[in-house]
């Protein structure tokens, strides 16, 4: 993760910037990993979850400060800078940001670091392992978790890593092409945006 932050100081005139960003992708699956895993191996998920959260509200700020150089990560703006519809950007499109626009203003959130998209994921694993409701119910909770995810970085996809190395740790070839299918479509998603 360090190397992956360090590539955008890196003059962009080599491939060296490149290589490190790709070689450093690998980060944010093997964090999904470790959160499966802790799940598994925690006495105590709910110090765990508490730990997760409290680690995603310290490190918001700093990483607003580090995407955008500014120090308040929610803004209201007067005048409608956006069409009257939710508009979710995030890093799916390079734009560390999301904006809910309605008649004069525009509330702008910065997108949180990987960490709150980590606990959506460790909540999602605690809901479909734990909770007894209905999977319509759990459905539409994940579905939600998801829409929250946009304010996020990596988005949906790291809530679905976190499940399939949960859920599928025992079938290694279901997992890696679980995992294949997740990553083609968020590679889709970040490439059409």
């Amino acid at each position: 993760m360090f190397f992956d932050h360090l590539s955008y100081f890196i003059p962009p005139t080599n491939v060296l910037p490149n290589l490190i960003g790709f070689i450093s992708r690998l980060t944010a699956p093997t964090m999904a990993l470790f959160i499966a895993e802790g799940y598994h191996y925690t006495s105590n998920i709910n110090k765990y979850m508490k730990r997760l959260f409290i680690f995603a509200v310290i490190s918001y700020i700093p990483y607003c400060l580090y995407r955008t150089a500014q120090l308040f990560p929610i803004q209201l703006f007067s005048g409608n800078t956006t069409p009257l519809f939710f508009r979710a950007t995030g890093a799916i499109v390079n734009e560390p940001y999301v904006s809910l626009s309605y008649i004069n203003s525009t509330l702008v959130i910065h997108e949180t670091s990987v960490i709150f998209t980590l606990f959506l994921g460790l909540i999602a694993i605690y809901l479909w392992d734990r909770v007894n409701i209905s999977k319509i119910a759990k459905v539409i909770i994940t579905g939600f978790m998801i829409w929250i995810s946009a304010f996020a970085n990596w988005q949906f996809y790291l809530i679905f890593m976190c499940l399939i190395f949960y859920f599928l740790k025992d079938n290694p070839k279901k997992m890696w092409i679980a995992y294949s299918i997740v990553g083609i479509l968020y590679i889709y998603g970040y490439t059409i945006c």
